[in-house]
């Protein structure tokens, strides 16, 4: 694919192929069928129907810019949380900012996107929608497709793939390959070498889960109010929100708190918490549903020393918990195959959760791609941006991390590389005349 504006802005429909079907592939098997290409989306779940994720998510501006543009419901996805507040010992409020967020879950934004991607009905997204399209192109969502090869052949990419269903092997055609396969892609493991695959253990974790907000007493729901929480402690921290509830309702009553709590974490230690109840070792993540008993008790021991009330009451109502290990990773290079294979969200760069970014950066992909479709800017001006928006971002979030659970040597090491990272890019895109402004680069401030 030739990487000039005019090869992709004048092209007629292209035949696209996305590798994996959560929300990065959605946001871009969404955007490129609105212009008018045929999508069509593997996914090696064996069923569409996910069980509930209710991981929360703050949705930063690249996430409300896209479903701006492209959601076709206009029914609430969030839950608005009015500013920030970090509460101490005391339950005072330490430091308030007042900067409205817009929190969700996963699964709220799974079914809604894949109701807009091939119409997937569910009771998220039961509603007709408000919004009519002609012009779209063909989109298609096949479950139970591993990918196991992809082949640069001339002007097309062959993907080569399993079917976990039928047990069949085959191939389909594309003009246009979308890795979106998660911070595990065996896409980048096929194409890039080992120095980009290292995935480093952070030396803490995320215990998470959700509590329904009937199930909190009054005096906990006043102290946090509607406003994102933060409450921190040696070299651990915690964090709580509201988020959407059961079926994505977002009224009063019927929603969810969602709680994340940072711990440090040995190696040792983490193989312990990893292995479920069926005594199976998890890599990255232990599912909701599947920690043991003992370890959730160890873990709600250690709470009652050093948590304030509402806090602690907070822990002791999750039911189904779950863990997060973490770390991140970035690769070097976002195309190939002269611009018939890129990698994006996960797949690209995986970031340390601290600053929110995940489906932001996956957003902020699907927004710049359009601009390359469309002609505004080249596939490699796509692929200088989304590497200087990961090289900043890594850095920021290990930043982060440091402050909350090193210390503060650590953190100011870390905040000199991250500076000087941002240095480097604002002199390197004054060189070349980008404006520091333009869109995906909001987090420059």
């Amino acid at each position: 694919m030739d990487k000039s504006p005019s090869a992709l802005a004048g092209a007629s429909p292209l035949n696209v192929i996305v590798i994996g079907g959560s929300l990065t592939g959605l946001m871009q098997g969404i955007m490129l069928k609105r212009l008018g290409h045929h999508v069509r989306i593997l996914e090696k779940s064996p069923t569409s129907v996910r069980e509930s994720e209710t991981a929360g998510i703050t949705s930063g501006l690249e996430v409300q810019a896209f479903l701006q543009e492209y959601d076709i419901f206009g029914s609430p996805w969030a839950v608005p949380a009015p500013g920030i507040k970090v509460l101490n010992d005391a339950l005072k409020v330490q430091t308030r900012r007042k900067t409205e967020l817009c929190n969700t879950s996963w699964d709220v934004l799974y079914y809604r996107l894949r109701a807009s991607f091939d119409g997937l009905e569910s009771e998220y997204c039961s509603q007709q929608p408000s919004v009519k399209l002609e012009n779209d192109g063909k989109a298609i969502f096949e479950c139970g497709k591993r990918v196991t090869k992809v082949v640069d052949d001339g002007a097309v990419v062959a993907v080569e793939y399993k079917d976990l269903i039928d047990s069949v092997d085959g191939t389909f055609s594309a003009d246009l390959v979308i890795a979106a396969d998660g911070a595990a892609s065996n896409i980048r493991r096929m194409i890039l070498p080992a120095s980009d695959l290292g995935r480093p253990y952070s030396g803490y974790v995320v215990w998470r889960g959700t509590i329904p907000e009937s199930q909190v007493t009054e005096a906990t729901k006043t102290i946090l109010g509607q406003e994102f929480n933060l409450y921190i402690t040696v070299q651990s921290y915690m964090i709580v929100y509201m988020i959407p509830g059961v079926a994505g309702s977002v009224k009063e009553g019927e929603r969810m708190l969602n709680l994340a709590w940072y711990c440090n974490c040995t190696e040792e230690a983490l193989a312990d918490i990893l292995t479920d109840v069926d005594g199976h070792r998890h890599q990255y993540t232990l599912p909701s549903g599947s920690m043991r008993d003992e370890v959730w008790a160890r873990q709600k021991t250690a709470a009652e020393k050093i948590l304030p009330s509402p806090f602690l009451e907070l822990v002791n109502k999750i039911r189904k918990p779950f863990i997060s290990v973490v770390s991140d990773t970035m690769s070097s290079q976002a195309s190939f195959m002269d611009g018939k294979l890129l990698l994006v969200g996960d797949a690209l760069t995986l970031f340390r959760p601290h600053i929110a970014l995940s489906t932001n950066q996956a957003a902020f992909h699907a927004l710049l791609l359009k601009r390359a479709m469309t002609g505004e800017i080249t596939i490699s001006e796509w692929e200088t941006r989304v590497l200087q928006y990961a090289r900043a971002n890594r850095l920021r979030a290990i930043s982060w991390g440091a402050y909350f659970q090193v210390g503060w040597l650590s953190y100011l090491a870390s905040e000199v590389y991250y500076r000087s990272e941002l240095a480097r890019q604002w002199l390197v895109n004054r060189w070349h005349g980008r404006r520091i402004g333009d869109q995906g680069w909001q987090w420059f401030r």
